[in-house]
């Protein structure tokens, strides 16, 4: 048997162990989960009874954490036993191989995903698995051959592991022209890179219809995890929102509202008395959460905002999610009115506080720029149109931007 298979054969359910449900695997393997749940992301859009090839499923963790996912005709497949007999018992409506992927022919899929096994694999299976699947749409993990301290630091870890397991088996780093070429049955493949992958990325063709925005996929994940941040965030909240009143008046004032979310400040907006709210998140639908603002809702991003301009902009909790930050700020200080303000809270990122603030979000998987505020106020210093700006305390963890357009 290729070293490969057994390998895995042996390594499989205690791989899956160590880096998803240990205690310390949200630090350390934090590019894997992200890994994950971009393909949660991708996979939960897709329609009912969607024909489904996971390769390399061990015990069906990615199928555990489908929304609804019985809706999905999934068939698992890996080389390991034991992964594959856990699988069946505990997700007995699905179908679960144990086989090679390359092994798995004359079958029609819609979609085939696997992450991180063309890393373990050969160019003559990942080339079988490309002509077997070649009507199917593909969605794939795999490391990029980067120069890097995180790049050598997994070959020195993997070849430790190998050696341990007694055999040289290593996972394999892909230089991308020539995995496109080696996947060259498959048409219209893209590439998506993001830091949060570390050397990681995905290869794909998804069709036009699927989001496949690595970014997208980040505030989804971050608004959805159920931690102890929930019980932190229900101490700072309040204190926040005092900091907000105090900062701001918006009676008889034309409000956006950016970056919703679960709706707290929301709540506070449809209080008093705005002369419009206009309040937007792209990927939180906040009427689940606070139905009152239904009529005052859209579930767009910020730059599709046209309309104003604005007397008040609030943007509380929201800069340190954002990618292009320059890009963000530029278009929300566009839809100030002559002498109107732009509110932004965000996290010290440090001092005893905010680092302590900042270990929780990096538990969710958020890494917290710790100069931010250092950030944003260079940024105002060379931007074209005229502002001033107050630098106040946003509660213990954060720090609060008034930024006023000039009359």
């Amino acid at each position: 048997m290729p070293a490969k298979e057994n390998f895995w054969i042996n390594s499989a359910p205690q791989w899956e162990s160590r880096r998803y449900h240990s205690l310390f695997s949200g630090l350390v393997f934090s590019s894997l989960r992200y890994r994950r749940n971009y393909l949660l992301f991708i996979l939960n859009q897709l329609p009912s009874a969607t024909r489904v090839l996971e390769l390399g499923c061990g015990s069906g963790l990615l199928y555990s954490e489908l929304d609804n996912r019985q809706r999905f005709q999934y068939t698992g497949v890996d080389v390991s036993p034991e992964a594959i007999a856990a699988a069946n018992r505990n997700f007995p409506e699905a179908e679960w191989l144990c086989d090679v992927a390359e092994n798995i022919k004359d079958r029609k899929f819609d979609y085939v995903i696997s992450a991180g096994l063309l890393d373990w694999i050969s160019d003559d299976a990942i080339r079988a698995i490309a002509e077997n699947n070649k009507t199917s749409r593909h969605v794939h993990s795999f490391s990029e051959n980067l120069i890097g301290t995180s790049t050598t630091a997994h070959k020195l870890f993997a070849r430790l592991i190998s050696r341990q397991a007694g055999i040289r088996y290593e996972p394999r780093k892909f230089e991308i022209g020539k995995l496109i070429k080696t996947l060259s049955p498959l048409e219209g493949l893209n590439i998506v890179r993001n830091r949060k992958l570390s050397f990681g990325a995905f290869i794909h063709n998804l069709p036009a219809g699927i989001n496949s925005s690595f970014d997208e996929m980040l505030a989804k994940d971050y608004f959805s995890k159920k931690t102890g941040m929930t019980v932190v965030e229900s101490l700072v909240k309040p204190l926040e929102l005092k900091a907000v009143k105090k900062a701001v008046s918006v009676t008889n004032k034309r409000v956006l509202e950016v970056g919703s979310g679960q709706g707290h400040y929301s709540r506070w907006l449809l209080g008093q008395q705005t002369a419009s709210l206009l309040s937007i998140d792209a990927f939180v639908d906040t009427a689940k959460f606070v139905p009152e603002v239904k009529g005052h809702f859209q579930k767009v991003p910020a730059e599709a905002v046209t309309e104003g301009p604005f007397d008040i902009v609030l943007a509380l909790g929201v800069l340190e999610f954002v990618s292009d930050k320059a890009a963000f700020l530029s278009h929300l200080l566009a839809l100030l009115a002559p002498g109107a303000r732009l509110l932004l809270l965000i996290p010290r990122g440090h001092g005893p506080v905010g680092r302590i603030y900042g270990w929780f979000h990096l538990f969710r998987g958020v890494k917290i720029q710790s100069d931010l505020d250092v950030v944003l106020t260079r940024f105002l210093a060379q931007y074209p149109r005229k502002t001033s700006f107050e630098k106040l305390s946003g509660g213990p963890v954060n720090f609060l931007f008034i930024i006023k357009a000039d009359e």
